[in-house]
């Protein structure tokens, strides 16, 4: 499945073959700003706390023993208006407003109160669309909220030193000219860049890759690693980054 090369681990023949048998669809809502992962536990764990809560139970097993997860929920639980009652209510009105296919498929993962919902997320789809259906209840939130107050609203998955980075080159520096400002090494600017590709930040095409390299690289399968390399030589760098681009949609026919 997996063969090991100078540049890294790479699918083989048989892995490529595998993979396109067993390609999952991506979310359709998934915005990495949100940090779906992130709320997630603290959203069962919340809707928990509200359900035992209102019943004035307080001997339970929580959803989560993530310390951190935990604390956040004693926060928001004890933020000045807080009352159990208004954020029930919330989230009923927030439930009303979803598409009734996520509101089910959310409804049904709760715990609560001699509750326990039926539906178990136990693989990398069902994973997706949990993240997908979470990413939709985000989409309905504004600051006023109560919900809004547990999730604390999008957050930029781009590092503060890889948008500096993103920033300079797209005034014209080159990834040397910056490394030397900053102090770091190629590799890292190159890191930073991929990272800001990831998440979908414009970069200047033009700065890594001849007329005649993007035109070798064009409708390559961005799947096999070595196919890719045949056509060049290619740097690492770009390898990846058409990769990425392409998975994307935004590499340029």
């Amino acid at each position: 499945m997996l063969e090991a090369t100078d540049q890294g681990l790479v699918l083989t023949d048989h892995g490529e073959a595998f993979a396109s048998r067993h390609r999952d669809l991506l979310p359709s809502h998934y915005q990495p700003a949100l940090m779906p992962h992130q709320f997630l536990p603290r959203f069962f764990l919340g809707v928990q706390v509200l359900s035992e809560g209102s019943y004035h139970h307080s001997a339970y097993e929580p959803t989560t023993n993530d310390f951190a997860v935990q604390q956040a929920i004693k926060r928001w639980y004890h933020q000045p208006n807080f009352t159990v009652a208004a954020a029930i209510d919330e989230l009923h009105a927030l439930f009303e407003t979803l598409p009734q296919d996520v509101a089910d498929r959310l409804s049904n993962q709760l715990v609560g109160h001699d509750f326990a919902g039926s539906l178990a997320v136990t693989d990398l789809q069902q994973s997706m669309q949990q993240r997908d259906d979470i990413c939709v209840f985000l989409q309905t939130l504004v600051p006023e909220q109560l919900w809004w107050a547990l999730w604390g609203g999008p957050t930029d998955p781009v590092s503060a030193s890889a948008n500096r980075t993103i920033e300079a080159l797209n005034q014209g520096m080159s990834v040397a000219q910056i490394a030397t400002r900053y102090r770091y090494k190629e590799s890292t600017v190159n890191e930073h860049l991929l990272l800001g590709a990831i998440y979908g930040r414009q970069l200047p095409l033009e700065q890594f890759y001849r007329p005649e390299e993007r035109a070798a690289l064009t409708g390559q399968s961005v799947t096999s690693y070595q196919t890719i390399m045949a056509q060049g030589p290619f740097s690492f760098f770009q390898v990846r980054l058409y990769q990425i681009l392409m998975i994307q949609g935004r590499w340029p026919q």
